[in-house]
């Protein structure tokens, strides 16, 4: 027989089960904190609440993450999180139970990093300056100095108001942190002291969330581009300010953290923006297909024939060079030419392609692939939709990353190149077929004198 309030009773029983789901989540989270884990050499690992005494004898509560492969004397690197407004509190557990903790726990067995989350006061703020950013980064120096951790690498993340204040602490703390992580944050902070100081920026969003706030985080990114830094912005198409549940669970993510070394960021050379007109006008045309500005400034090419792909090839060789910039990806995918010479006319290809139109790699001249794109990096390829593309020539290696993604990492010398250093150059090719590519935010970096450290304090 039916029932006729079946259909209440099933949705009142799956949002009976979420409830519990979250609320069992939240236990474990608690029951951890509660109990750790404790080795032989008595120091307990896991989640574990502490307490800070400010310079007047009050308390505050927070909680860190010591990782369960952590041992006295293995300096581990560092995150402090900073919690948004919603988390705001004094009972020192929630900063962590809504966002960043959560991948935390769900990774607890191999999360390599010592986390620190202070808890922002019920009407307090972030803003730099405030009493709640004081204690934050007393908090943080007290856990460096507690587990001897690695102040090469000293990360940073907020989320929503923590993630506007994440910049801020990046320009008010220059040389304390070796990247930073802000989610659906605004502001931006001093971003020449940011783009001064190398610190390196891995930035998420939604792109259907508030318009203020995609717009600001948009105009940041191009700021910084101009500037000379060449950050990561991950803008996701959806709506709703809920990124962190996805930026937190990206696991390139964490690799890219694991490689980021403050005495490594700050003697990088800064980039080089290449508009589209310096791009027409000195990068070199050849073969068949065109280059042309979009009347709104994006670099577009277009193809003719399979046997007659036009490049336009970078004015600059060198053994070592990195090109970053935005690509549209359509159907057709897109190729780099990789050269030895500028007139080469067998050079290497770097084919870039969603898993829905092939596989993409690293090929040779003949075609015959060296390399395969890895199935992550090419999982993450948005069709009619920007993507991020960083190519890295350096040591004889040739790296390629896709949205933050490590696609490639292939040695040159698999390719048929005289001895000794080879000098290369990139070069954009037209789709081999009647449509077109489109470049945007196109940057460059080769080999040049550093410039001098930020001066500021080391904290």
């Amino acid at each position: 027989m039916r029932n006729p309030g079946g259909s209440e009773l099933v949705m009142k029983s799956v949002l009976v089960l979420m409830m519990a789901g979250v609320f069992w989540l939240t236990q474990s989270v608690g029951t951890a904190l509660a109990q750790g884990t404790t080795q032989t050499d008595s120091v307990s690992r896991g989640f574990q609440r502490r307490t800070f005494v400010d310079d007047n004898g009050a308390e505050h509560r927070y909680v860190i993450f010591v990782p369960h492969d952590y041992r006295p004397g293995s300096r581990p690197p560092v995150i402090l999180s900073l919690n948004g407004h919603g988390e705001n509190g004094d009972d020192g557990i929630r900063q962590i139970t809504g966002n960043f903790g959560v991948p935390v726990w769900e990774s607890r067995e191999f999360f390599p990093f010592l986390a620190v989350a202070p808890q922002c006061q019920t009407n307090g703020s972030w803003a730099s300056g405030s009493l709640d950013a004081k204690w934050a980064m007393q908090i943080l120096d007290e856990v460096i100095r507690e587990f001897q951790a690695d102040e090469d690498r000293i990360y940073l993340t907020g989320v929503s108001a923590g993630g506007s204040a994440a910049w801020d602490f990046a320009s008010a703390f220059p040389m304390k942190f070796a990247a930073v992580i802000p989610l659906c944050g605004s502001g931006g902070g001093d971003l020449t002291r940011i783009t001064e100081s190398r610190i390196a920026i891995w930035n998420f969003y939604n792109g259907k969330d508030e318009k203020e706030l995609v717009e600001s985080n948009r105009r940041i990114r191009e700021e910084l581009i101009g500037l000379g830094c060449s950050p990561i912005f991950t803008e996701y198409p959806v709506g709703g300010h809920d990124c962190w549940s996805r930026g937190y669970r990206t696991a390139a993510l964490y690799e890219w953290l694991s490689e980021q070394r403050r005495s490594n960021n700050i003697k990088a050379a800064l980039f080089t923006p290449a508009s589209t007109s310096h791009l027409l006008s000195n990068w070199k045309q050849s073969g068949g297909g065109s280059w042309s500005a979009h009347e709104n400034g994006d670099l577009v090419g277009r193809g003719k024939t399979v046997n007659d792909v036009g490049l336009l090839v970078a004015d600059v060789a060198s053994d070592s060079m990195e090109l970053h910039g935005d690509v549209w990806l359509t159907s057709s995918g897109c190729r780099v030419a990789l050269l030895q010479r500028e007139a080469d006319e067998h050079p290497a290809w770097i084919s870039i392609m969603s898993a829905d139109h092939g596989t993409g790699g690293f090929s040779d001249s003949d075609g015959k692939y060296l390399s395969r794109l890895s199935p992550a990096a090419q999982r993450s390829l948005r069709q009619e939709a920007w993507n991020d593309v960083r190519i890295r020539v350096a040591e004889d290696r040739l790296t390629v990353h896709l949205n933050g993604w490590k696609g490639l990492d292939v040695a040159l010398s698999t390719l048929d190149v005289a001895s000794g250093k080879s000098q290369y150059r990139c070069a954009f090719a037209t789709p081999d077929n009647d449509s077109e590519i489109r470049w945007r935010l196109v940057r460059v970096r080769t080999p040049s004198k550093v410039q001098e450290p930020l001066v500021g304090s080391s904290n």
